[in-house]
């Protein structure tokens, strides 16, 4: 799930004011680990030389409230995108 559509799904829940904190303490991370994954995406090998980060990527995957249904299958981007429209 992409930040975007991260913050609204908090901002349109009925909790909201008790999503907030959580939101506003995760974000860091998880910007982090939207672009490394984006990144990871567009070439496999982009990590390899560092370990931390791919460390940090599983990590965050493996974080108890992430679940596959977060991770959406593409494309990230629209049809006319030369690179990521599949």
């Amino acid at each position: 799930m992409d930040t975007c559509l991260y913050f609204a799904r908090n901002c349109y829940s009925p909790d909201f004011e008790k999503l907030k904190p959580e939101y506003l303490d995760v974000l860091p991370e998880y910007l982090v680990y939207n672009i490394l994954d984006v990144l990871h995406i567009f070439e496999s090998k982009c990590l390899e030389a560092f370990p931390n980060l791919k460390d940090f990527m599983a990590h965050f995957e493996g974080l108890k409230k992430m679940s596959a249904s977060c991770f959406l299958p593409g494309p990230l981007f629209l049809k006319i995108a030369v690179w990521g429209n599949k």
